[in-house]
């Protein structure tokens, strides 16, 4: 379930960027302002949701998940940027 909701964010993802900022220098933004908006989601969920109970702590693992995670997401959105903006390029010509 995971694996189909993954691939229809990304279908998704794709149709956007490729129809509002596939030919715009902003699309390269995007790669870096998950940062800023991953910080700001996570203080406040903490915030809203804190963790009371030692028992709804996660699995030591699942910190290395996550970091690997949070590693791979900016290259996910650059190489989905590059793909927009390459069948883009394509389209413009043909």
């Amino acid at each position: 379930m995971q694996a189909i909701s993954w691939i229809a964010g990304s279908v998704i993802l794709y149709k956007l960027t490729a129809k509002w900022l596939a030919r715009r220098r902003l699309v390269y933004v995007t790669t870096i302002l998950w940062l800023p908006y991953s910080i700001i989601f996570t203080f406040l969920f903490a915030s809203i949701f804190p963790i009371t109970n030692q028992g709804d702590s996660p699995a030591p693992v699942q910190g290395f998940i996550l970091f690997a995670m949070i590693f791979s997401f900016p290259f996910y959105i650059a190489i989905l940027n590059f793909l927009c903006r390459f069948f883009s390029a394509d389209n413009a010509q043909g």
